[in-house]
Parts: structure tokens; C-alpha cells; sequence
């Protein structure tokens, strides 16, 4: 969203009362919608609901490198609803968080009105004790966390025609002279 960099100027360079609030949307077995506004809000045709559940998001953060660090929002493990989600598994679906503004107390809703924080993927969850409060921790990828991921899945001729495409003939010659052989990928030497 950085097409909007000069109406959230103008926001932030204001003469008038200034708040901000959270949109967040869950993408799991069931859309959620929620806001930290003390009020439900209506965005993009789709109703945020204001309630206790969301605990703390992590700041916006700003870096000239590639981003490897993980993004983490702490919910209510009190909502029953998100609690069966996370029982069934939630690892790999979409997390949306944005930030929104206030200005003498009146939400700016409009399309460009709001910074969009973090778009990924739910990576782990892990529930959590604090002063008698159960908490969801929810750790979303990092854009480029992966890069660095050494995967055990192994690649054959018959799971590419069967699993990916019947037609695949990406492995008809690599094992031509039935000679073993073996492809890296990743990072050569020790950290």
C-alpha cells in the first residue's frame, strides 16, 4: 500500500486529536474480523468487531534489508470460536493486519486511509499464562523467512505426474545413465 504514502501524510500531519487502531482478519476455517477500535467498524464491506480480543500486535517496522523476522499478534484465548480453530490447526493460513487512524475520535476508513502492517501466514501458535490471562500467541512468517528453510520433501518423476501434473516431463532425462546424483540448494558452508 504504498500508493497511499501522501494521504497518511496528511493524517499524520494534523492539527487535530490523533489515535489509531488495529484491523485485523484471520483467514482460517472461518473468516474473523476484528478491531481494537472501541467500536465495530465497517471497512471494505466486511464488519470488524470490537471486543477484547485482540491483546497487542507488533509495531509497524521499518528496514532497508530483507525482513527475516517473524510478526507476532497476542489474542484472547478466552474466544471459544478461535480456540477450535487453533485446536484443528491454523499453521499456514493467511493473517492480514493493518493499521487504521483517528482523528478527534472519528475513524478514517476511507481505501487509503489505512498502512497495511503485515500480509502472510500463520507459521506457529502456542498458548500461553500471563498474570491468569490465557494468551494466543500467534507468529506469522516473515516475508522471507523461508529462503533459509531446508526441505525434506523428495522429488520423483511419479509424484510429479501424480501429485502436480500427469503431463510432467521435468524428470524424464535427469536420471538418463542411472547414475546417482545429488542437487543442493540453500546456503554452502557453516554459519
Amino acid at each position: 500500500m504504498h500508493y497511499n504514502y501522501v494521504r497518511l501524510k496528511e493524517i499524520l500531519n494534523t492539527n487535530k486529536e490523533f489515535g489509531f487502531f488495529a484491523l485485523i482478519q484471520l483467514d482460517w476455517a472461518a473468516t474473523h474480523f476484528f478491531t481494537s477500535h472501541p467500536h465495530d467498524l465497517t471497512w471494505n464491506g466486511n464488519a470488524y468487531i470490537a471486543d477484547s480480543t485482540i491483546l497487542e500486535i507488533e509495531n509497524p517496522r521499518y528496514s532497508e534489508v530483507v525482513d527475516r523476522e517473524a510478526y507476532t499478534i497476542s489474542l484472547s484465548a478466552m474466544n471459544t470460536n478461535l480456540m477450535n480453530e487453533v485446536k484443528s490447526g491454523i499453521v499456514h493460513r493467511p493473517v492480514t493486519v493493518k493499521l487504521g487512524f483517528t482523528l478527534d475520535g472519528e475513524p478514517q476508513l476511507g481505501n487509503n486511509d489505512l498502512f497495511n502492517i503485515y500480509t502472510g501466514r500463520v507459521a506457529n501458535s502456542k498458548f500461553v499464562t500471563e498474570n491468569e490471562q490465557q494468551i494466543l500467541n500467534i507468529e506469522c512468517s516473515a516475508p522471507l523467512s523461508n529462503l533459509d528453510e531446508t526441505s525434506g520433501i523428495l522429488t520423483t518423476k511419479s509424484f510429479m505426474q501424480s501429485q502436480i501434473d500427469a503431463t510432467d516431463t521435468t524428470f524424464d532425462y535427469l536420471h538418463e545413465d542411472s547414475k546417482t546424483s545429488t542437487k543442493g540448494w540453500g546456503r554452502i558452508g557453516k554459519d
